[in-house]
């Protein structure tokens, strides 16, 4: 397919401007789900039958498969450093779920694990709980 076949109309709608170079001249990128939709919408000339059956549902699987599995590498690697030999009894559904939990919703960039503090509720409600947990 050539660009014109697109359209004028999708190529400008999916127009993304990242800046400008050197020249002056614009850094862009086209956004693909605005493409995709409208070779979803194309149709035989001068019919109402689809040009492309399946291709569009292809795209939808296509478009929604993660791009990176680093996200998921990463929780492997703080899991590895959280559950060491030394620290084997640690329980899924326990502490080792806590300090997953501490660690990738407060990034180490904000506030390094060592430096934060609880609040006196949580610290009132985990005394409370350790009471009861002891009787």
């Amino acid at each position: 397919m050539t660009d014109d076949e697109i359209g004028h109309n999708a190529w400008s709608e999916a127009e993304v401007v990242d800046g400008k170079d050197e020249d002056g001249n614009n850094i862009v990128h086209y956004r693909v789900d605005i493409l995709w939709y409208y070779i979803a919408r194309m149709r035989l000339p001068e019919t109402s039958i689809s040009r492309f059956k399946v291709l569009p549902r292809i795209a939808v699987i296509v478009l929604v498969l993660p791009h990176s599995n680093a996200s998921l590498e990463r929780l492997f690697s703080i899991i590895r450093k959280n559950k060491t030999d030394m620290r084997s009894s640690l329980k899924l559904d326990g502490t080792l779920c806590s300090i997953l939990s501490i660690k990738t919703h407060i990034p180490e960039s904000i506030t390094p694990c060592f430096k934060w503090r609880p609040d006196q509720d949580l610290l009132e409600l985990s005394r409370k709980a350790a009471y009861n947990y002891k009787h």
